[in-house]
Order: C-alpha cells, then structure tokens, then sequence
C-alpha cells in the first residue's frame, strides 16, 4: 500500500516535471523558428531595397508585418523582441515576436520593424503539450496497470512454489 503510493506520487511529480520542461522547451524551438522566419524577411527585404534604392511597399511579406519609419537615427544592430501590440484587424492586444532594425533606402534611413502574431505558436504549443501530456499520461496509466496484472500474474507460480517449500 505505502509503496504503492509513494510510487505513485514520484510518478506524478516527475510527470509534471518532464511535461512542464517540454512544454518551455517547445515554446523556445518555435520562437526560434518565428526568428529564422522574420530573419528571412529581412534578407528579402534588403534584397529588394538593393534592387531598387525604394522600401517595400507592401504592409507584409510571407506572412510577416512590416511597418517602416523614415528616421535620423544611426543604426543600432537588430534586436528581437517579445511585445504586446494592438491588431487592428482582431481589434485587440497581441503578443508578438519583432525584430527591429535600420535600412537605408537610397538617402533614407529607416527604422524597420517586422513583427509575427504569437496566437498561432502559442495555439500549437498548446496543442502539441496536451497531446504530450495525455501520451504520457496514458503510458505511465498502462505501465502501472501492466505491472499490477500481468507481472502479477506472471510471478504468482514462483511465489506459490515459495510458499509451499517454505
């Protein structure tokens, strides 16, 4: 009974544990995954601003926001951040990955910031750690179970064989 229980709990707890560290762990592969894919934003844009001395004129590129700002300011090298930011299309506050950077188009300078809606990540990490969890979960459910009946019975005759020599 007492083991059985202690088992039990040691299980739980390291349950919890692996599925806690998979679920951050996951998070922080698919940030970085959203900055390899605004990084490649950023090379198509500096691609286009060197073909034709002009700023892409579009308020996205694959799937990315752009939004540029004519500036005096010296370029500072680029900084991805985590930032809460009003979607006008939702009409409310995101969370959003965003890389910020200079370009100088012809003789503009200009503060570029790219930026990707975490709603998608954030719904597919979760997704992806229930799955986890409940495959985990039913793992653990089955080895107990497994371990209750069929190692149970399957030592039964030499505990029997035990008793009777005694």
């Amino acid at each position: 009974g007492g083991n059985a229980l202690l088992v039990a709990v040691g299980l739980g707890i390291v349950f919890l544990l692996f599925s806690g560290s998979f679920f951050f762990v996951l998070k922080f592969a698919l940030v970085r995954e959203l900055d390899k894919d605004l990084l490649a934003a950023k090379y198509q844009l500096q691609a286009y601003t060197d073909k034709c001395q002009c700023v892409y004129s579009q308020p996205q590129i694959n799937g990315v926001q752009v939004t540029y700002e004519l500036t005096g300011q010296q370029p500072t090298a680029p900084n991805f951040q985590l930032v809460e930011q009003y979607d006008p299309t939702a009409q409310q506050t995101h969370n959003y990955r965003k890389l910020v950077y200079f370009l100088r188009a012809g003789r503009d300078m200009y503060k570029v910031r790219l930026s990707i809606d975490l709603q998608r990540i954030n719904r597919l990490s979760g997704m992806v750690g229930v799955i986890t969890i409940l495959g985990i979960l039913g793992i653990v459910i089955a080895s107990l179970m497994a371990n209750q009946f069929l190692l149970h019975r399957l030592w039964l005759p030499a505990h029997r064989k035990r008793a009777a020599t005694g």
